[in-house]
């Protein structure tokens, strides 16, 4: 996951340490201008594809996001996480509808797009504390997903309802918990 931060940091590639600058605005890095987010694939052959195949999510910046849990057995998109549904992310994916980014504030994309860009404008002041808050919330999900995946697992078959929920419940509290995160800077 620290890969996915990455903007040369410790190297003599590293403008942000010479500048004092964003080093989003510069050409070559891992996490840059266009990243959107972040994504590792956890995929585990021994559990059942719904706990076992895992996207962790850093959404916008890797650099100032807490990767977060989407599990593949999940059957709701965290509310705030789509505009529409899957078929008109399908028609406008290639030629998007005018209004398609114009800021919606209760949006997701959008409280993480504007916290990056709160960062940026002092990045070498703010991105510590945003990094800091953030690998605090991935080592707290990280250290409690083994727990909760044999939970879940115990579910799955006795009562497949009440799985299903719990594993949206699941991307739903960590999801919602970086938001929070954003609201505090």
């Amino acid at each position: 996951m620290n890969l996915l931060r990455d903007h040369f940091e410790g190297t003599p590639l590293s403008y942000a340490e010479k500048e004092e600058k964003s080093p989003h605005l510069e050409e070559g890095t891992i996490c840059a201008v266009h990243t959107q987010y972040g994504m590792v694939a956890q995929l585990r052959a021994d559990m059942p594809v719904e706990v076992g195949a895992v996207l962790w999510l850093a959404m916008r910046r890797p650099c100032i996001q807490a990767f977060t849990p989407w599990y593949a057995g999940i059957t709701e998109i965290p509310t705030g996480f789509a505009k529409y549904d899957y078929l008109w992310a399908e028609k406008n994916h290639q030629n998007p509808e005018e209004g398609t980014w114009d800021n919606v504030p209760v949006h997701a994309y959008f409280f993480y797009k504007n916290h990056a860009d709160f960062v940026d404008k002092n990045y070498p002041f703010r991105q510590q504390e945003a990094l800091k808050k953030a690998l605090k919330t991935e080592n707290r999900i990280l250290k409690k997903q083994e727990k909760r995946e044999k939970r879940l697992l115990k579910l799955k078959d006795r009562h497949p309802k009440r799985f299903r929920e719990q594993l949206n419940n699941l991307t739903y509290k960590t999801t919602s918990r970086t938001l929070t995160n954003n609201l505090t800077h």
